[in-house]
């Protein structure tokens, strides 16, 4: 049995589809739909600082403390954020 199926094989190919990131409003919004708590304290605070969406992805830890965000309310904001990770 000497068949060499490498080459009959399609060749896929790999599209990054990316959802569009939506505005911080909207992310909160859907956080609070999601988790049923509210964010706004936390909505301002990103609006103060004039951090959007894609700059969530790059906060360090520093960041997180310096914002005051609690440990838990990180988390979900990972989960949800990494939904717009390219």
């Amino acid at each position: 049995n000497n068949y060499n199926f490498s080459n009959n094989l399609p060749q896929i190919q790999q599209t990054n589809i990316s959802i569009s990131p939506p505005t911080i409003g909207e992310f909160f919004e859907n956080l609070e739909k999601t988790y049923e708590c509210n964010f706004d304290e936390i909505k301002n605070k990103f609006l103060q600082e004039e951090i959007d969406v894609i700059d969530i992805l790059s906060l360090k830890e520093y960041d997180w403390q310096n914002l005051g965000i609690k440990l838990g309310v990180k988390a979900k904001i990972m989960r949800e954020v990494e939904k717009y990770r390219k």
